[in-house]
């Protein structure tokens, strides 16, 4: 097995993420937004996260990949599995060492859904039907057939 490790940097907002950043820092520039200014701040230092990206050699067969980190050494025996991309290139998806019996997984690979983020989701929803049901209320009674009606069967004393 050759194995070549080296630091990596992954942009978590893709191939534009400092196009974001800047773009971003100019609008607050222009504007003078204190918000816009600390939301550009909070999003450069949020958007890469340091990862190992490394080449693993077997035979003919190459893995490429990046994890947070790799703990693993080239002489190692570990247990990969990949899928395969083309022509003898591999996805690995996890790595796992049986002598440490550390766990290599893929950058974000393995993380729940926080109970935080079910709630705003369901909050969303609540307050979209609620929304709707106001807006229906109202589109309803804007009929002219409905406040005649009203009015008709009102009794004042």
């Amino acid at each position: 097995m050759n194995l070549n490790i080296k630091n990596s940097t992954l942009n978590l907002l893709g191939k534009h993420g400092d196009k974001q950043v800047i773009a971003s820092s100019l609008f607050s520039a222009i504007s003078g937004s204190l918000s816009l200014a600390s939301q550009s701040i909070f999003l450069a230092s949020r958007s890469k996260l340091n990862v190992h990206a490394f080449n693993m050699r077997v035979g003919d067969k190459v893995c490429i990949g990046q994890f947070h980190r790799v703990l693993f050494e080239e002489t190692e025996y570990v247990i990969c599995v990949a899928r395969k991309l083309d022509n003898g290139f591999y996805e690995p998806y996890t790595v796992l060492s049986p002598v440490s019996g550390l766990l290599h997984m893929q950058v974000e690979m393995g993380t729940a859904v926080k109970p935080h983020d079910l709630t705003i989701v369901a909050l969303a929803k609540f307050l979209f039907i609620i929304v709707f049901c106001v807006a229906l209320f109202f589109t309803y009674m804007a009929k002219e057939s409905f406040w005649e009606s009203l009015f008709e069967n009102l009794i004042i004393f």
